[in-house]
């Protein structure tokens, strides 16, 4: 029997040498696409090929570095999008604050990236409240991105604080890729929690004739500390919260056609997020005055890397030829920046 299975093995092995040995431009190639088969030979995939590089030098800005390597930067309107938010204060631009009577509030909300590939965002929101019968914080960090334009909720995360003589409540939640992890209430809270996951998605590009399946991964590490109760006194709130992301980027590729073989250069840093939200409200009742403070602080870097997906293909008259296709690119955007940092004494009538 072991004999038996050297000798299929030898066979195996010298089989599969002498098919890639009979490559002709008269060979026949079948290529698989979500069930149905083109019937090419290998001639006329290299025309395909020939096609594509043209096309690919008007759109992508393509060149070839030799004869056997073709090289593939992204398109030149995605290279010109991501110019363009390099360029932007993205710290400044899409945030708000409100300073509304009795409340102080702050929202932030920014996306970077290609949706077709590896995009990422943030939505936060910090709030403190109050008024002579209840005084109330509100915070939340969601963020996400898409992956080859499937749209991925990486994290979500609230917390809630509600102080009134009769029922003061403390509430925070999390959800990562949208699994609620867990949901807790208490007069105070006390947590501090951290998860690795993982969510993939896979698509397919295709050179030229030739598809490859790529699968997409966005993972790390999750968590946050949560440190919120009533004042001393009994009449305010109190707390911290500071959400925490680690989160990478990266991708696998695989062809299914004996005359091409694929691979993955590079990762990157998807979102690393580090946002820090200290909040108070505190009341004296004998005289009616409300103090509010809120400080928000984040440390932000957000898709720098590079990913590439290459596929070698066999040449009918000999040797292959590798294409380096650049699925993103990008310095990404880093900063850390105070967003707000306010306090404010209101009388209450």
């Amino acid at each position: 029997m072991k004999k038996t299975i050297i000798a299929l093995a030898f066979f195996f092995v010298w089989f599969s040498a002498f098919a890639q040995e009979e490559l002709t431009p008269d060979t026949t190639i079948y290529i698989e696409n979500e069930g149905a088969v083109q019937v090419l030979t290998a001639a006329e995939v290299w025309q395909n090929l020939e096609a594509f590089e043209a096309e690919t030098k008007i759109t992508n800005g393509a060149y070839a570095v030799s004869d056997s390597e073709y090289v593939i930067p992204m398109s030149l309107a995605e290279q010109d999008s991501l110019q363009q938010q390099g360029q932007m204060d993205i710290a400044l631009g899409e945030s708000s604050s409100r300073e509304a009577g009795s409340t102080i509030e702050k929202s932030y909300y920014q996306e970077w990236g290609i949706k077709s590939t590896f995009s990422a965002y943030i939505d936060a929101v910090a709030r403190v409240s109050g008024d002579l019968a209840t005084r109330t914080f509100h915070g939340h960090l969601y963020a996400g991105g898409y992956l080859f334009t499937k749209n991925i909720k990486v994290v979500e995360f609230d917390a809630n604080m509600s102080n009134n003589s009769d029922h003061p409540t403390a509430n925070t939640s999390c959800k990562i890729f949208g699994i609620s992890l867990f949901n807790v209430s208490d007069l105070k809270l006390y947590i501090e929690k951290s998860w690795s996951k993982e969510y993939s998605v896979t698509k397919r590009f295709f050179i030229g004739p030739i598809p490859v399946s790529v699968t997409g991964t966005i993972g790390g590490t999750l968590g946050f500390n949560a440190n919120i109760g009533l004042t001393d006194d009994g009449f305010g709130i109190q707390g911290s919260v500071i959400p925490h992301l680690n989160t990478y980027g990266k991708a696998e590729a695989a062809v299914d056609i004996w005359i091409a073989k694929a691979g993955v250069e590079g990762e990157i840093i998807f979102l690393d997020n580090q946002l820090i939200i200290r909040a108070g409200v505190s009341f004296i009742p004998d005289v009616n005055l409300l103090e509010l403070g809120l400080y928000i602080h984040d440390n932000l870097e957000a898709l720098a890397g590079k990913i590439s997906v290459f596929a070698a293909i066999r040449k009918p008259w000999g040797g292959w030829k590798k294409y380096s296709w650049t699925l993103f690119e990008w310095p990404g955007f880093k900063k850390g920046w105070t967003l707000l940092d306010e306090k404010k004494v209101i009388e209450l009538r």
